[in-house]
C-alpha cells in the first residue's frame, strides 16, 4: 500500500513539473524581439541583457539660446522663425542616455525648401565637462534642401556616450525667413544592464548545524 501511494505521489509530481516548464509557442512568440540577452561567461555572474532604445523630441521642445530670437509653432511639432536680427537663430535640447550607451543614429525629420548651399540648417552635437566649461563637438551637419517632412540620419560613427563625465545636447541653427522648420529628433542607442544570478537566489543552500 505504501508502495502504491509512493508510486501516485511520484506520477504526480512528474505531471506537475511537465505542465510548470511547458510555454505555449504563441505565447512565445509574443516575447518582443528588440532584447537581445547574453549569458555571463562566470558562474558567479548573472545575464548581460542589451537593451535598444530611442529617445526623441520634437522641434518644438528645443529652446532658444537668446531670448531675442522669435518663433512660431509651425505645426506637426515642427519648430520655425521669422526672426532677422543679429542674434543666431540657435535652439538646442539635451540628449540624457545612461552611461556608456552606444548611440548608433540620430535621425532628424525637417524641411527646408532653398536650394542655395548658403541657406541650410546647420546640426551639431556638442558636449561639455561636468567638471569644467570644456566643450567639444561630436558630431556636425547640414541639412540641405530637401522640401517638406523629408527625414534624414545622421551617423555618429558608432559612438559611446560618456554621460558620467560629460554633458550632451544637440544644437540646430536656423537660416533667416520662413522656409526652414526643424520638425524631431530621435536619438537610437543601446546600453548593457547585468541581472543577478538566478540560482543562488532561486535555490539557497541549506547549512548544516
Amino acid at each position: 500500500m505504501k508502495n502504491k501511494s509512493f508510486l501516485l505521489l511520484s506520477v504526480i509530481l512528474i505531471a506537475f513539473v511537465v505542465v510548470t516548464s511547458y510555454t505555449p509557442n504563441a505565447v512565445q512568440a509574443e516575447t518582443p524581439n528588440q532584447v537581445e540577452s547574453v549569458s555571463g561567461t562566470q558562474s558567479d555572474k548573472g545575464d548581460i541583457t542589451i537593451l535598444f532604445q530611442s529617445y526623441s523630441a520634437v522641434g518644438i521642445n528645443f529652446a532658444p539660446h537668446h531670448s531675442d530670437v522669435t518663433y512660431y509653432n509651425a505645426g506637426f511639432g515642427c519648430l520655425g522663425s521669422t526672426y532677422n536680427g543679429p542674434t543666431p537663430i540657435t535652439f538646442s535640447y539635451p540628449i540624457n542616455v545612461p552611461d556608456k550607451s552606444f548611440v548608433w543614429t540620430i535621425d532628424m525629420v525637417y524641411y527646408n525648401f532653398i536650394q542655395d548651399p548658403p541657406d541650410n540648417i546647420e546640426v551639431t552635437v556638442f558636449r561639455r565637462n561636468v567638471n569644467n566649461i570644456e566643450t567639444e563637438v561630436v558630431e556636425t551637419r547640414t541639412l540641405d534642401y530637401n522640401g517638406f517632412g523629408e527625414q534624414t540620419a545622421v551617423i555618429l560613427l558608432q559612438k559611446f556616450f560618456n554621460t558620467y563625465d560629460w554633458i550632451y545636447w544637440l544644437e540646430f541653427k536656423l537660416p533667416p525667413g520662413n522656409n526652414h522648420a526643424f520638425c524631431s529628433m530621435r536619438v537610437l542607442y543601446e546600453y548593457e544592464i547585468e541581472t543577478p544570478p538566478l540560482f543562488p537566489l532561486a535555490f539557497p543552500s541549506v547549512m548544516n548545524p
